[in-house]
Parts: structure tokens; sequence; C-alpha cells
């Protein structure tokens, strides 16, 4: 009986406890891209390297935010005044693929952080999305 007891405890915490890790290789998630990406409609885009990555909690709403310094080597579209600029980017358990030293294609939105610092909001792209952009990019 403390047995069954014991066995459908563990069952039930099991069940009720949220999964936080990604389902798969295809829902996983960068900010990095090889090339411009041509259908998506962003007012910054940026050809980088990243020269460090933290993450940080926003107090207010509790969602996790990947944090990097990045040294710009081009702008593409957009403008930037400076060389180095801070890109964030929700993170969560399928955010991966860049870190400090990737180099690549970031894609996003300016807005000032809590200081008036400028900061790029990188825009994300999981593999399977990247998949389907691609081949109507190719179609077109």
């Amino acid at each position: 009986m403390l047995r069954a007891f014991a066995i459908t405890v563990i069952f039930v915490s099991v069940a009720c406890i949220e999964a936080l890790a990604c389902r798969g290789e295809s829902f996983e998630r960068t900010i990095i891209f090889d090339e411009v990406p041509n259908s998506i409609d962003a007012p910054i885009v940026v050809e980088a390297r990243i020269i460090d990555k933290s993450e940080r909690i926003e107090p207010t709403t509790g969602a996790g935010w990947i944090v990097m310094n990045a040294q710009i080597d081009s702008v593409i579209k957009g403008s930037i005044g400076t060389p180095t600029l801070k890109i964030v980017t929700q993170g969560s358990d399928c955010t991966v693929g860049f870190g400090a030293g990737s180099h690549g294609i970031i894609v996003g939105t300016l807005r000032q952080d809590a200081q008036g610092t400028p900061e790029l909001v990188a825009i994300q792209e999981s593999k399977a999305d990247r998949a389907i952009r691609k081949a109507r990019e190719r179609r077109k």
C-alpha cells in the first residue's frame, strides 16, 4: 500500500512539473544568420561578432533575456553610430547557437535600455522556420 502511494505521488509530481527542455533540434532558435534574410523586414541589419554573453531576468515580468556586447563589422541596413553595440534577445531552452566569438548577420530593432544606451533587440529564427523561409526565398 505504501509503495503504491509513493509511486502515485511520484507520478503525479512528474506529470505536474512544467517541461522546460527544448522539444527538438528543429525548434532550436538562433539570432545568427549566414546571409541577409530577404523576407524578414527589420529596420537594422548588421554583420557583427559577439564579444561576450550573459543572461538576466526582467524583474517586472520574470522573462529571461540574453545580453551580449558585439563588435559591429558592417551596417547593412539602418544606422548605428557606434562600433560596438549591446544586443539583447529573449532566452528560452531553445535559444542556442551563439555566444562569445560567434560571427554573422544579426537583424532586429533598436531601442534604448533604462540608462538610455541603444540596444539591438535581435530577431530569433528556429531551424524549421529558417528552412521554410529559405525555400520560400528560392521560389521567388
